[in-house]
This record gives C-alpha cells, structure tokens and sequence, in this order.
C-alpha cells in the first residue's frame, strides 16, 4: 500500500467488524516474536517455560497486587498476571492485539523511523496484521476450558460413579487458576480480553470459577492476546506450520512510511487514539507500575 486511497480501500474490508482482530507493527520486516522471546535468553524450550513461570510466581507473591484484584472484584489466574507482565514492560510469552483498526495503525505508526539513505525497499514500510477470529485455528483460551468443563461433567455423568469434590480437588483448581504449566505443550491460542468474560461451571462438583482477562492499559487498548510458547518461533511460523494445509490464515498489510501522517489525521486524531489514550496514566497505572518494579 504506497497511496492513502489504497489504505482507505483496504481498511474499509475490515473497519467496525468484530469478528476481526489487529497487530500495528512499525517495521514490515519485524516478524511477530514475543517480548519474552527478544529480551529472555535461554537455550531450550524447558528453561525458557521455567523462567517465565518464575516471574508470574513473584507477582503471585506481590500483596499489593493481589489486594488490587481482589478489591476491584476480579479473579487472579496465571494468565491474567501474564497480561499484566505483558502491558507493564515486562518479559511475557503474549502478543498485543486488538479488535480496533484505529489503535492497531497507532501501535503501527508510534515511534516510527524513516529509512537511512542505504536501505532495502522493505525498510520503507510498517505492516497492520489482520486475523480472523472466527477461524477454528484461533479458538480462544476461554472457549477451550469452558469445552474442557463440560466434557468432564459428561464423562462423570456417564460413569455413574459416586462423586466426592475433593476427588477432583486438583483438576477444579487448575480451571480455576489457570496455572501456566497447565499451557506447557500449548504453542499458541487466542486469549480474549475483558469481552471474553466467562463464568466456567461443573455442575456436578458444584464448582463454578470466572475468566476476567484484563487491566487498565488492556481496557484501554481494546485488547486481546495470543499466546506463544515457544522460546524461538514466531507467530507466524507457527500457524503456517500448523495449518499448512489451508489457506494462510494471517493477512497482513505493509503500509508505506511516507503515509504516517495522513494515518494519524484521518483515523487516530479523529478517533481520540494517542499515547495518552493507550497508555493511560492513572492512579491503578502508576501504583501498579511501582509494584512491578
């Protein structure tokens, strides 16, 4: 895409239907790595998982953070500490989307750098990557456990066994918690932001727990995730090698620099999007940020 009448023809594909999610990229040749994978350095799969299991356990041992949580009436799990890792500048195995074009092109022009005079024609563009959600291969985290919680209601159900709680004990808290290691052979899948609020029930058991994935940078970006294991593939390698026998599923816009300025007069200004805006800094933003620290 060299001309804005090209962008306004690609973008009104997607513009206002949610069943799209978006990735704003300020270099086309960046592929899509997780900041645990740019900035941890490991050998393997397993020190890799063992680190960034190490750090989501010190946020569990963080009062302050939990007394957050607790007082604003939200459920803390594994994954949702990794949200917060992820928006608060710290390693995570996640991956920033969102289901707003406008913010995408944001995150896609912020900090943006023209090319040096030496250059490769790809030095000259930055990408918005486009994904549809309503493809089984990004079944969401939030649908795959509550399918998890009836099919162990039916299996319990048909064994006409008689049921005690504490025989489940362990398997009721790993819904509940959302431990990491529980994603250990996990390579990736779509985690919904606060629209993916769910209530999970077993019946039987008598068991309910809630998902409530989010934090003030994640409300304010229209956010939602998608997680990578992996401590050296990138997203899009990734898909291509798990659905290799269907169309690609990743599309992807490369954007020429040139047009920043008429991106941020046409679809971030009028839409009140700016770095105030994404990263919004409020007494929860700073309290949470010197917890981190």
């Amino acid at each position: 895409v060299d001309t804005m009448e090209q962008l306004q023809n690609e973008i009104a594909k997607y513009y206002g239907k949610e069943e799209y999610i978006f990735r704003g990229a300020n270099e086309a040749k960046f592929m899509m790595y997780t900041s645990a994978q740019r900035i941890l350095s490991h050998p393997d799969q397993t020190s890799f998982f063992l680190d960034v299991n190490h750090r989501i356990q010190r946020v569990w041992n963080s009062s302050d953070i939990m007394n957050y949580f607790a007082h604003n009436g939200i459920p803390v799990n594994d994954i949702l500490i990794l949200g917060l890792l992820q928006h608060f500048q710290s390693p995570s195995t996640l991956l920033d989307f969102t289901h707003d074009i406008n913010t995408a092109l944001f995150f896609a022009t912020d900090g943006l750098k023209m090319p040096n005079e030496e250059h490769e024609e790809i030095d000259e563009y930055f990408s918005v990557y486009i994904i549809d959600r309503r493809n089984p291969f990004f079944c969401s985290l939030q649908q795959v456990m509550n399918q998890g919680a009836l099919s162990i209601e039916h299996m319990v159900e048909d064994s006409k066994m008689q049921i005690h709680k504490n025989q489940a004990t362990k398997v009721l808290e790993e819904f509940e918690k959302l431990y990491y290691y529980q994603f250990e052979p996990w390579t990736y899948v779509l985690i919904l932001g606060e629209e993916g609020k769910i209530t999970i029930r077993i019946p039987i058991f008598d068991f309910s727990c809630t998902y409530y994935i989010t934090n003030p940078n994640l409300r304010s970006q229209y956010g939602l995730f998608i997680l990578n294991n992996t401590y050296n593939q990138p997203l899009e390698v990734l898909i291509k090698e798990f659905a290799r026998s269907t169309r690609p599923l990743v599309n992807c816009i490369n954007i020429h620099k040139s047009l920043k300025q008429d991106i941020i007069d046409n679809y971030q200004t009028p839409n009140g999007i700016c770095k105030e805006t994404i990263y919004p800094q409020n007494e929860d933003t700073i309290r949470i940020k010197q917890w981190l620290t």
